[in-house]
């Protein structure tokens, strides 16, 4: 199963970039994560990997399988986690709309343990579930360049614009 997640944030694309291209510190824009390990020698760009910590207690390694710093974008695959997924990937972007404001975009792909049973739940409670997760992280991005503060737990930005792709 595929679907786009994208979020318009007034940040400046560079910023933005910034932001979501720090991986080793996803919890300061992520209102789902608690904390972060940093797992491998780099801390951001191929091959990086990062557990994150769930405030629901789930734990998930994901690793940098592609790396663009010049076209703002990159993919993530978790690579493991008590998910029910056979595998996943998010592609995350940033454009530029203009000088101070960014277009956030994650392309997913999810691939549902449990046969068809799983691709209904992917249909169904996963795409609602990680499109909002997403949508979040995005807009954290904004309320982090306004406060300086981290994110609080289970905060909500504006709703996220979620396709099937």
């Amino acid at each position: 199963m595929h679907f786009k997640v994208c979020n318009e944030v007034e940040i400046a694309p560079e910023k933005a970039w910034d932001l979501i291209a720090d991986f080793s510190h996803v919890q300061h824009i992520h209102p789902l994560v608690e904390k972060v390990d940093q797992l491998s020698e780099n801390e951001t760009g191929l091959n990086a990997v990062r557990r994150c910590h769930f405030y629901n207690g789930i734990k998930v390694e994901e690793q940098i399988v592609e790396w663009n710093e010049k076209d703002m974008r990159y993919k993530i695959q978790v690579v493991k986690g008590k998910i029910p997924v056979k595998d996943m990937v998010a592609e995350l972007i940033v454009e530029e709309i203009s000088p101070t404001r960014s277009r956030i975009i994650g392309n997913i792909h999810v691939d549902p343990k449990y046969g068809i049973l799983g691709q209904l739940m992917a249909r169904f409670a996963m795409k609602p579930k990680f499109g909002t997760a997403l949508g979040d992280l995005f807009s954290g991005t904004e309320y982090y360049m306004r406060t300086g503060r981290d994110v609080p737990e289970n905060w909500h930005g504006p709703k996220p614009v979620i396709t099937a792709s």
